[in-house]
């Protein structure tokens, strides 16, 4: 029988197998039942097996390769005669069927279930001016911010995601066989079960826990082209972070960490709300950027550095722009191509 990648859906296509026999023991059924209640992932994963076995039912045997029907060494040997009274011949027939059946679709799921075998990266995007929900194969959720892009690889030794520039909130799944992997931006973000958000831009990548703990490691020479799955270069453990901890690496590795966050407060853009604390102004620039086609540009570098500390809504980037010209000596000149903030002289 192929082996799957991913055992947890292993042992669910394994169940199904068993489920699907009219004549399944009443204790397989009660330990089937204690393993679908031990963990909320079970019933996720026997689910998806169970639509895709419901939809291989229609499939025409006679359109396979018989080499996906050739019985393994072990299922030969299940097939001789038993030496005492056992199976015979006549019982043993529709089991090496069903085994067959179940080989095909343990075969198959490996290779079109995402998350259950090898494959390549999957991209999620979300574009200017919308967020997008995903949700993952092992149970995990990525919400995306606006203009934000994702690749996400699943071994069985990782779950990896590299993310572009952007902001993406993360809701992990745990899994103590699979560390679930966020890089980017020179850092790597490590994490088992929890839930964080990801800011990145050209200058830095913020990192700010909601839930759980993470690990954010530094490369000391960030490698923006490595293939996915590479391993940092030179890679170091620069914080540990707790729920309302937020990490501040600037694109020359120096970080700042920050623990005065509200934990409720991270990921609050999701409701349409972005929060500033003694963030700079080309911050929210950049961030209205993603939220609008006509662009924003600030024309001086001490404008550019002018801290803000305030709450704005993202539906209402018009009415955000107004706020900064009268809090900030800045005067707004629009044209068709660009919004460009300056100081008033």
């Amino acid at each position: 029988m192929p082996r799957t990648t991913d055992p947890l859906m292993k042992t669910a296509f394994l169940w199904r197998a068993t489920m699907a026999d009219a004549e399944v023991a009443p204790a397989d059924r009660e330990r089937f039942e204690a393993w679908l209640r031990a963990d909320a992932a079970h019933a996720r994963a026997y689910e998806r097996a169970r639509r895709f076995w419901d939809e291989m039912g229609d499939l025409d045997p006679a359109a396979l390769d018989p080499a996906f029907f050739k019985p393994s060494p072990g299922e030969r040997l299940r097939r001789a005669p038993a030496p005492r009274g056992g199976l015979g011949a006549r019982r043993l027939a529709p089991l090496a069927g069903g085994l067959a059946a179940a080989c095909l679709v343990l075969l198959l799921a490996v290779q079109l279930i995402p998350g259950v075998g090898p494959a390549g990266p999957e991209t999620y995007t979300a574009a200017v001016g919308r967020t997008r929900g995903v949700d993952l194969a092992d149970g995990s959720r990525i919400t995306l911010g606006a203009d934000t892009s994702v690749e996400v690889r699943f071994t069985p030794e990782l779950r990896l995601v590299r993310m572009g520039p952007g902001e993406a909130y993360f809701e992990v799944a745990r899994d103590a066989d699979r560390p679930f992997e966020v890089v980017g931006g020179g850092t790597r973000i490590v994490v088992h079960g929890t839930a964080f958000n990801v800011r990145r831009s050209a200058r830095e990548t913020q990192v700010a826990v909601r839930e759980g703990v993470v690990s954010v490691h530094v490369d000391e020479a960030p490698q923006a082209a490595a293939p996915v799955g590479a391993p940092a270069a030179q890679a170091a453990p620069a914080a540990t972070l707790a729920a309302g901890e937020r990490l501040t690496v600037r694109a020359d590795g120096d970080a700042t960490r920050d623990a005065s966050l509200q934990p409720e407060a991270v990921g609050a853009w999701r409701e349409n709300l972005l929060v500033y604390i003694d963030a700079p102004l080309a911050e929210i620039a950049a961030d209205i950027n993603r939220y609008r086609h006509r662009k924003v540009r600030i024309a001086e570098q001490d404008v550019a550095e002018l801290r803000v500390t305030a709450t704005f809504d993202s539906g209402d980037i018009d009415g955000l722009l107004q706020t900064l010209t009268e809090v900030f000596p800045v005067r707004l000149d629009a044209t068709a191509q660009e919004i460009v903030l300056r100081r008033v002289r």
